[in-house]
């Protein structure tokens, strides 16, 4: 991503304020480099506000194959954007631009296979996403969460 010295944020604050509040981006595992193509899954996540997002991905997601391959993601964040058409600059060969607030996080990719820890991670989740309640515990044993944590593909 282009960021000119302007553009760059003043402190870590900048940029870790604005992931308190846009939790919704787009997950980029390149995989191994004969990919052709890197896996893009865009995905709610929580920032804790220090170095980690926490995110839940479903088994069948085809992520998981270039997450196996290489555990290295992007995860790109944008907020709000504008087009800047170019006569708005200049005169008729003025250039047109963007205007937009962005995040991008380069992320080591720790998968977590233990029924418990995924729990507390899509319990964190539906707390934060969704607070008025509303769906069953989630806890590990016999019930339908529980099963969904241990579904492959």
């Amino acid at each position: 991503m282009l960021i000119h010295r302007h553009d760059e944020p003043l402190t870590d604050a900048e940029w870790r304020d604005f992931l308190k509040t846009h939790d919704f981006g787009d997950f980029i595992v390149p995989g191994a480099p004969t990919r052709d193509l890197p896996i893009v899954v865009p995905t709610h996540f929580i920032w804790d506000g220090d170095k980690t997002v926490l995110l839940h991905l479903a088994r069948i997601n085809p992520v998981w194959k270039a997450i196996e391959e290489r555990p290295r993601a992007l995860l790109s964040v944008f907020g709000a954007y504008a087009y800047i058409p170019g006569h708005w600059n200049q005169d008729e060969y003025g250039v047109p631009t963007s205007y937009y607030a962005a995040v991008q996080l380069a992320c080591d990719v720790e998968p977590i296979d233990d029924d418990a820890a995924l729990a507390k991670i899509l319990e964190r989740q539906l707390g934060h996403f969704q607070p008025e309640g509303k769906h069953a515990p989630v806890e590990p044993g016999e019930n339908r969460y529980a099963k969904q944590f241990r579904a492959r593909a």
